[in-house]
């Protein structure tokens, strides 16, 4: 709805009186700007409106448009002030759809208060940056324009009646303000840089003034003061007896680019009711200014200092990306954008493949869940990537979910693996019970050897199952922080208190970064650990490829992108005419993830194959993926695998591990050691004898690497399969059985079973197995003993190297 106009300019001013002229307004979407350029735009005037804040920016200009029906007003942002490019552009963009400018508007501005003791040379300087340096941006990008349109425009007298310039200013510097140091010295360049244009320009028909507001009533600087004391009171000591309002600087802005004010050049036009005469150009001045309430006032203005905290004063949000071209009239961002959507279409493409095929073949689930949800890592990747890249200005909500996937990823790594030595948690405890944990690899060996070594808190379990617990619990630590610091993150972008420009800890990003990276790296250190004991029992499974494939991703995911945020954020890398600041920040690292998903997508064809969860022809059973439909019982992935899907995005048993994890750490601590697995120092027993199930062998391991223990040990760990239970089939076959009655014989101690007369057995084999066995599953059987998954009810030998 439209704003009475009666509350932003005078009714005496004639309508019409600015038609066919545009105005160029930095900082236009401001209370004050933003008056301004109503005023004009309601008699007549068409406008571009320039602001960092792109939606804000975009929003206030169709606010403005409101003033007059037909009106035309351009909300650029992105634009930073400080950056002679990006105002170039701007001007350029304005003249080219409004078809010129003939007055301008310099008032883009950066306050705050700080006392000089606490006033940093970066702080002081940014603000001289952003006011004087970005109002002589703004007068050399508009200067020929001006020029152009003075020459132009001349009433009956042949005076020109366009080509005008104001800079908005201030009066503190006329007799100095607490809390304003910086602000003071800015004004007082930007009034000098008028008067030198003034002089300068006025030969050719053009002029510059100044607008010096006093307190302006609801306007974001007099907020801000009033927030000091409840006690001041803004309208204190001005003679008007009054604060002023919007309506007084738009009507002193009208005179001043009307005709009627055409003699006036190099003037300072204040208008602050006289406040300046008295001293109370500032309410806090004037405050303070009563003798020894300067010393009353000095440690409330300091508490409210800090609760203030500094303002993030560079964000993405603020920036459009302006650079000039490179190549054949492409910029470095429209190169990128190219490559970003190339190789996010390859990832995808081959990600998907191999996901589509794997819930089409959906033979053993306990595995086949876990690799859907590490697949998929690498289309959200690269859709997230590219989408980054694309809509930088909201990169963080893109990058953070993405992020909170990764720990979802990491999470269905580590049960993957557990769900190779075991289908089941109580198998795996089973499993894990007989383990002999090896000593903790690098950097942790450094730190147990300065904590006191095997009796200090880094020393080496002495339980298999205590150690596959601080594992677990490692690992899915990652998942709660990272979605912890999802939501931090998100919540704090939405309220500003996020800033990812900056490392200042009054800000959340380094706290998310500190914290993220401090859970990634003990659950890949936990991964790492959790490879080097079982690399052995978990060759048949390619576990290396597997392991460089996902660490690799989080790797550079994380760590690329934290190397660059660092040098960003403290000026080693700095943005040029080329490569503006959100490339840096955004567009490169996203450009990186992309090229490297491309990569990474044909590495997990080989690291996750589909092939052999594929259930044997020679069955006579149709295969889904041949095009055949079929309700072979084997494939449990439903129709067109989507009961696949949905089993792998269910997260509950994720929820249900960090649960348990939680669990195990606080609960039954005192008495942890009492478990069997502590009684034999963390040994299994070996495999010998004729019960290789009773003794809980792990069928993929070697069964070389099970040696022989002394008496002594062997006798202390007796007891603790005094009454075990055989398991007759393997796990596999177990989850078969409940299609298709299978048999095997288990007599061959410390090995696995026998393929007998029935070649259908052949199905039992775990996938990774097969392809030992492609050319006749049942020939040369004296010579040929595939391995079959045990089910795990014992303790295992001591672990070779």
């Amino acid at each position: 709805m439209p704003i009475p106009k009666s509350e932003y300019v005078s009714e005496i001013w004639k309508d019409g009186i600015f038609s066919k002229k545009v105005v160029f307004c930095t900082g236009g979407a401001g209370t004050i700007c933003s008056a301004q350029v109503r005023a004009l735009v309601s008699l007549g005037c068409d406008a571009c409106i320039i602001g960092r804040n792109v939606e804000k920016t975009e929003s206030t200009a169709l606010d403005i448009a409101t003033a007059r029906e037909g009106a035309r007003v351009i909300g650029i942002g992105g634009v930073d002030v400080r950056a002679p490019q990006s105002l170039q552009a701007a001007a350029e963009r304005c003249v080219k759809e409004l078809g010129g400018i003939d007055y301008v508007i310099a008032g883009a501005a950066g306050n705050f208060l700080a006392p000089i003791l606490q006033l940093s040379t970066n702080a002081f300087k940014s603000v001289i940056d952003i006011d004087v340096l970005g109002s002589y941006n703004t007068a050399k990008a508009t200067l020929p324009f001006l020029l152009e349109s003075a020459k132009n425009h001349k009433n009956a007298l042949n005076v020109s009646i366009a080509g005008r310039m104001i800079f908005l200013s201030a009066t503190i510097h006329y007799t100095g303000v607490p809390l304003q140091t910086h602000v003071s010295v800015a004004k007082a360049g930007i009034d000098a840089l008028s008067d030198a244009l003034a002089i300068e320009m006025g030969p050719r028909g053009m002029t510059s003034n100044v607008i010096a507001p006093g307190p302006i009533d609801k306007s974001e600087g007099l907020e801000r003061l009033a927030r000091l004391s409840e006690d001041i009171n803004p309208a204190k000591g001005i003679p008007a007896g009054r604060l002023g309002t919007v309506k007084d600087i738009a009507d002193a802005t009208v005179y001043l680019f009307s005709d009627a004010g055409n003699f006036v050049n190099g003037q300072k036009l204040v208008v602050d009711g006289g406040a300046w005469h008295t001293g109370t150009a500032n309410p806090v001045s004037s405050n303070l200014a009563e003798g020894n309430r300067v010393h009353q006032y000095h440690i409330p203005v300091q508490e409210e200092l800090q609760s203030m905290g500094p303002v993030c004063n560079s964000t993405l949000a603020d920036l459009r990306i302006d650079e000039e071209a490179i190549w054949h009239g492409y910029t470095f961002h429209n190169i990128g954008l190219v490559l970003c959507a190339i190789f996010s279409c390859i990832a995808t493409l081959f990600s998907i493949y191999l996901v589509v095929q794997h819930a089409l073949h959906y033979s053993i689930p306990c595995e086949q869940r876990h690799i859907i949800r590490i697949l998929f890592m690498v289309p959200i990747y690269s859709c997230v990537s590219f989408l980054s890249y694309l809509f930088y200005y909201h990169s963080i909500y893109y990058e953070v979910l993405r992020d909170c996937y990764e720990a979802f990823a990491i999470a269905s790594f580590f049960a993957l693996m557990c769900s190779y030595t075991a289908p089941s948690l109580h198998d795996q405890k089973i499993y894990f019970r007989g383990l002999r944990p090896k000593p903790w690899v690098w950097p942790v060996t450094m730190a147990n050897k300065c904590c006191g070594g095997e009796k200090g808190i880094f020393r080496t379990p002495r339980s298999g199952l205590t150690w596959f617990n601080i594992i677990w619990l490692g690992v899915f630590q990652y998942c709660f922080i990272r979605v912890i610091m999802t939501v931090v993150s998100v919540i704090t972008q939405a309220t500003d208190k996020y800033c990812e420009s900056s490392l200042n800890p009054a800000f959340a990003h380094i706290w998310t970064l500190f914290f993220n990276a401090s859970a990634v790296t003990i659950a890949m250190y936990c991964l790492i650990q959790f490879y080097v004991q079982l690399r052995t029992d978990l060759a048949a499974h390619k576990p290396l490829i597997k392991v460089v494939s996902i660490k690799l991703v989080i790797f550079l995911s994380f760590w690329q992108n934290l190397l660059i945020s660092v040098i960003t954020s403290t000026g080693i890398l700095k943005p040029s005419e080329r490569i503006a600041y959100a490339d840096y920040k955004v567009g490169i690292p996203s450009l990186l993830l992309c090229i490297e998903m491309a990569i990474f997508s044909i590495l997990h064809i080989f690291a996750f194959p589909w092939a052999p969860y594929r259930v044997p022809i020679f069955q006579g059973i149709p295969d889904p993926g041949d095009g055949f439909t079929t309700n072979n019982k084997r494939y449990q992935g439903g129709f067109l695998g989507g009961r696949a899907y949905l089993d792998a995005f269910n997260p509950w048993d994720m929820v249900k591990a960090f649960g348990r994890g939680i669990r195990w750490l606080f609960i039954g601590r005192k008495s942890r050691h009492l478990d069997v697995s502590y009684n034999v120092d963390g040994v299994g027993l070996e495999a010998t004898g004729t019960d290789s199930m009773a003794s809980g062998i792990n069928p993929a391991a070697d069964p070389r690497k099970y040696q022989r223990l002394d008496d002594k040990r062997y006798e202390e760990g007796a007891n603790l399969l005094a009454h075990p239970q055989s398991a007759p089939l393997s796990s596999q076959i177990e989850a078969n059985a409940a299609f298709k009655e299978v048999s095997v014989d288990v007599s061959d101690m410390g090995g696995p079973g026998r393929f007998e007369d029935d070649p259908d057995q052949y199905s039992s084999i775990h996938p990774s197995q097969r392809g030992r066995f492609d050319k006749s599953p049942y020939e040369d059987q004296n010579k040929t003993q595939p391995s079959i998954r045990q089910q795990d009810t014992g303790y295992h030998g001591s672990q070779g190297s």
